[in-house]
């Protein structure tokens, strides 16, 4: 539903879209106790709805910044909005154990279908889909944030090669973060005889480096481009690069090791350097085409997930045996797979807007504004008529 979902929030505004696909994910993730109790197939077809439903919630997302952050600030909004799901990531680990301790088995789906329901009554209460719509908006911010209103230029992104750069990229850092998710925790109970999942705080390091990874990031990334340190395709490139390669390093020595706690470091290390090339991954849309970053990220997020579904089944085909010589060539492919993503986005990756998108973009901007806003466009159309009105 990613590339749908690209289209969708670009259509209908990631406000939108966002607050409909979490009010949905709410309403299903409350059913499921109930209908695990008629068979399988009820809570499976409602298990698919809730993927269906969330599957545009990153395009919609990056959507959503696009009309609301400045350039300068984008790569910061769009990683803090990353944490946030990072952090509802480590309290998933933590919170249906304690739950389940103290109540019963089906109280977390009831408690996170509440608050998948609330959030988006909250969200639609102090938020808007543009800052022109908001009670707290001002013109500096309207002008600042102006969103376009455009058809998807279909020929002019599917001929780019930045376009199919950044989804190799992104499919090439989802194989690393779902092996090192998946095979190498797997790894480390047969071959070292450690389950992490029993480890206790352990088990949330990563997710918590992750985090921090993710902020330190994006703060750079905006500090080297809008003090025009460096260009925003090498800040794009060298942060992406770097990390495909550290993973690749720890990947391939992971195998080797026996010493456990090195192992450890190894796997934490990919987790967590991953939040450097996610950064990245999640901004780089906003560059290539601001107009319709939403559906190039739901290209790329389709890569991505396309990955966790072809790794797992690689991986355990290989790995049959349990021989520890095959789990060492599993990491090796991650390994290559991991350079072969730098490699792509070195040759073709990009930080500057595709070529063709700004004429495109300008032809028809204000033709499909909704009325209800015709006194501020009019108010813009004006200002962008008389360059320096405003220093008079």
């Amino acid at each position: 539903m990613q590339i749908p979902g690209g289209w969708l929030a670009h259509k209908f505004g990631g406000f939108s879209i966002l607050s409909f696909s979490m009010l949905v994910s709410g309403i299903l993730t409350l059913l499921e106790p109930i209908l695990i109790t008629t068979g399988y197939a009820a809570f499976i077809i409602c298990r698919i709805l809730i993927g269906v439903a969330q599957g545009p919630i990153y395009p919609a997302m990056i959507e959503f910044w696009k009309e609301w952050s400045h350039p300068n600030d984008r790569a910061r909004m769009v990683t803090t909005t990353e944490i946030g799901a990072s952090i509802g990531t480590i309290f998933a680990m933590i919170l249906p154990s304690v739950i389940v301790q103290r109540l019963n088995w089906s109280s977390p789906f009831y408690c996170f279908g509440i608050i998948g329901i609330a959030w988006p009554i909250l969200w639609i209460a102090v938020s808007s889909r543009t800052p022109r719509s908001h009670n707290c908006s001002c013109m500096n911010e309207v002008s600042a944030c102006m969103p376009e209103y455009n058809e998807i230029p279909w020929k002019l992104i599917f001929t780019s090669l930045p376009v199919y750069a950044y989804a190799i990229a992104f499919f090439c850092e989802g194989w690393i973060l779902f092996t090192a998710l998946t095979h190498i925790p797997k790894f480390l109970l047969l071959h070292r005889e450690y389950d992490i999942t029993h480890t206790g705080i352990k088990c949330i390091i990563p997710f918590i480096g992750q985090m921090i990874m993710l902020f330190i990031s994006g703060f750079l990334s905006d500090l080297f481009i809008s003090r025009d340190y460096l260009k925003p395709t090498i800040v794009r490139k060298g942060i992406y690069v770097i990390g495909n390669v550290i993973s690749a390093a720890c990947l391939i020595t992971i195998g080797f090791l026996d010493d456990l706690n090195a192992a450890l470091i190894c796997l934490f290390t990919t987790i967590i350097i991953d939040g450097a090339t996610r950064s990245v991954m999640l901004v780089n849309p906003l560059d290539l085409a601001s107009p319709y970053a939403g559906f190039i990220m739901g290209i790329g997020h389709a890569a991505c997930n396309l990955a966790g579904c072809i790794c797992p089944l690689m991986a355990g085909h290989i790995t049959e045996s349990m021989a520890i010589e095959r789990w060492r060539f599993v990491f090796g492919i991650t390994a290559g797979i991991s350079l072969l993503g730098a490699v792509a986005y070195i040759v073709g990756g990009s930080a500057e807007e595709i070529e063709g998108i700004s004429s495109m973009n300008n032809k028809n901007k204000y033709k499909s504004l909704p009325t209800a806003d015709s006194e501020n466009v009019h108010l813009l159309q004006k200002e962008n008529a008389s360059p320096g009105i405003n220093d008079k």
